[in-house]
């Protein structure tokens, strides 16, 4: 019987432990001997332990108390005013009237005077101050007005768990100069993020504060101020080319291949934010010299994205200007920032570069051209003298010029039964290409 007694009272103090559950020890519990000295039989927090702000520290005696004497005879340093509450004859609790100092080491010593055996002594950590674990932006950082969501993250809780729409409720823990429109949101119980309801202005400084004395979930607070600053960054055009998905709209064929820009390329202009498309309009402009080339705008890319379409044909081996002034905004009405002008020279007129001088005969010759040539009007565009009777043009390119359209060709065969000791002449007649505006003559 007395086993199973004993099993019963270990399975319970094993079931107190498991579930963090302190025993509340009484007279009952533990008996002293009749006449002996009182002795401390539990402190809780246990020494060495770390303790919230404001956790009180209970002391439980084994046997009723004179309080006035266990209250004297109670010391804590650093000194910390508080206050002491009895539980029971047997339990005292020891409160902090507002919180304990942060981040130091709290000795509890119980001494004589207490009647106790031996003075009794316990040490505690008192958990840090709040802080902010991250500010973002950064301090000193240079966003683009998209990438302005301010997001503060604690080290601890500030707010209590609860529900979502309970947690809105609660209060901003930041301030922002100069104020801006937005929404925030807790995401948890330690991290808040606020979102600009629209783009803010580019070249606009402003400043994140998290005040000092914001109290966390436990009772800690924030000993000193935190800011951080930003800048949102002014617009910027991100790219501006004439390249298409056509490759005479680029400059990057390869050195064998002639350079230039396409007589009727379109110019896109990306920039780096949502633009306005009026002031971005007006601001751009197409240079040849002191001549504004008029045109036609197309957006895309949620504003990101314009392409300026010439309306007439540019003119052959000509260099233009295309620039975009400050004066455009972006949708939130800031403007750009300052960028270089592009300047492309546009492809030359169409003519004879390379060809054979000497053929066996019977054989046919080979043609080489400034530019690349539509080949779909290019056969009725080649004169040769004498006409050979079965002469074929033939558009099949030997060389190596990279990824060149079907419809183009910057070589062909004359395939022909050529005569011995016969002078070919052979000429591009006006037309053979958009913008062609001379013949080209050449001798074989």
């Amino acid at each position: 019987m007395l086993r199973r007694l004993l099993l019963v009272v270990l399975l319970c103090i094993t079931a107190f432990n498991t579930l963090g559950v302190r025993p509340v020890l009484s007279a009952q519990t533990a008996q002293p001997e009749q006449g002996s000295a009182p002795r401390i039989i539990d402190a809780y927090p246990p020494s060495g332990m770390q303790i919230a702000p404001r956790e009180s520290l209970i002391l439980t005696f084994d046997q009723p108390m004179d309080r006035a004497s266990v209250e004297t005879a109670i010391n804590v340093t650093p000194k910390v005013t508080s206050a002491f509450n009895w539980q029971d004859a047997q339990t005292v609790t020891f409160t902090p009237s507002d919180t304990w100092p942060h981040d130091v080491t709290l000795t509890l010593h119980v001494g004589t005077g207490a009647r106790l055996d031996n003075p009794a002594t316990y040490t505690f950590t008192a958990m840090p101050s709040l802080a902010v674990a991250n500010i973002t932006p950064q301090n000193n950082a240079d966003v683009t007005a998209s990438q302005t969501k301010i997001i503060v993250a604690f080290d601890r809780p500030v707010i209590p768990l609860t529900t979502a729409e309970e947690s809105q409720a609660q209060a901003s823990p930041i301030r922002i100069d100069p104020p801006i429109v937005g929404t925030g949101t807790w995401v948890n119980t330690s991290v808040y993020t606020f979102t600009p309801t629209t783009s803010l202005a580019g070249g606009s400084r402003y400043t994140v504060t998290v005040p000092a004395g914001l109290v966390a979930a436990d009772g800690s607070a924030l000993d000193k101020a935190v800011t951080s600053t930003f800048r949102v960054a002014l617009a910027q055009v991100k790219s501006l080319s004439t390249a298409t998905d056509a490759l005479e709209c680029g400059n990057t064929h390869r050195d064998a291949a002639p350079k230039g820009i396409d007589l009727n390329c379109p110019i896109t202009v990306t920039f780096s934010e949502p633009m306005d498309r009026a002031s971005t309009e007006a601001a751009f402009a197409l240079m040849l010299n002191s001549l504004s080339i008029p045109g036609y705008f197309t957006w895309s890319d949620h504003d990101q994205t314009v392409v300026f379409t010439p309306a007439a044909r540019l003119q052959p081996n000509t260099t233009y200007t295309v620039s975009i002034a400050t004066t455009a905004q972006t949708r939130a009405h800031s403007t750009i920032g300052a960028m270089q002008p592009l300047r492309f020279t546009t492809l030359p007129l169409p003519r004879i570069t390379d060809h054979d001088t000497s053929v066996e005969a019977g054989s046919g010759a080979t043609l080489q051209f400034s530019t690349f040539m539509k080949v779909s009007t290019l056969a009725e565009h080649i004169r040769i003298s004498p006409l050979p009777p079965d002469l074929n043009i033939s558009t099949r390119d030997y060389f190596d010029y990279g990824s060149v359209p079907s419809d183009q060709t910057f070589a062909v065969t004359l395939d022909f039964s050529s005569l011995p000791e016969t002078v070919y002449t052979v000429t591009l007649t006006t037309g053979a290409a958009p913008g062609a505006l001379s013949t080209s003559t050449v001798m074989l």
